[in-house]
């Protein structure tokens, strides 16, 4: 069986469409990082086990319908067995939210990876470098946010080089009278 560990808030403000979302609720970005993993599931054709990381406390459950409440983990999991540790909120489908307790959500990501990356094919998606490297460390497969969006078949989206701002064109005749608007109030001209 597969496993797929998504840095929850990481994807959310990487991805456009689920950035957009986030005008609507914090609530409905969530639930889109959770189509987009649900698809990623279903292209794949793998059975996996989604974890879907957030960081927040546990108060931010109540925002999940009432009947998610439950762990979909069972008794033996790590969420329940440490102090201060994950409470996890079984969403509409096969992902889990996962919700960081008392540290963020890249140390919890850290745990799902010492409790599942041997006896599963993990694959974790952030763009944390902590994340990433952890992941590596447990032997885990890594994907950047891009990556996994690409792998749903989105637009590879385009980049400016860092450090580099987009140009954009102004018009001549713009520039002109910007010029010489500010040499008026300078006292230039």
């Amino acid at each position: 069986m597969k496993m797929l560990i998504i840095d929850g808030y990481n994807a959310i403000y990487k991805t456009p469409s689920l950035r957009k979302l986030l005008d609507i609720s914090l609530e409905e970005a969530r639930r889109g990082i959770t189509r987009l993993a649900e698809d990623y599931r279903r292209k794949s054709g793998a059975t996996i086990k989604i974890s879907i990381v957030f960081d927040g406390p546990v108060r931010q459950i109540d925002e999940l319908p009432r009947q998610a409440h439950h762990n979909d983990f069972g008794p033996a999991s790590p969420y329940e067995s440490r102090q201060g540790g994950l409470v996890s909120a079984k969403s509409d489908g096969p992902a889990s939210h996962v919700f960081a307790r008392g540290h963020d959500a890249d140390r919890e990501i850290v745990e799902l990876l010492k409790h599942y990356a041997k006896k599963y094919d993990t694959t974790v998606v952030s763009d944390d470098n902590f994340v990433r490297n952890s992941a590596r460390a447990y032997k885990a497969h890594v994907l950047s946010i891009e990556e996994f969006r690409r792998s749903l078949g989105g637009q590879r989206a385009e980049k400016t080089p860092r450090g580099q701002a987009e140009k954009k064109e102004l018009a001549s005749e713009h520039a002109k009278e910007i010029n010489s608007m500010l040499l008026k109030r300078w006292g230039l001209e």
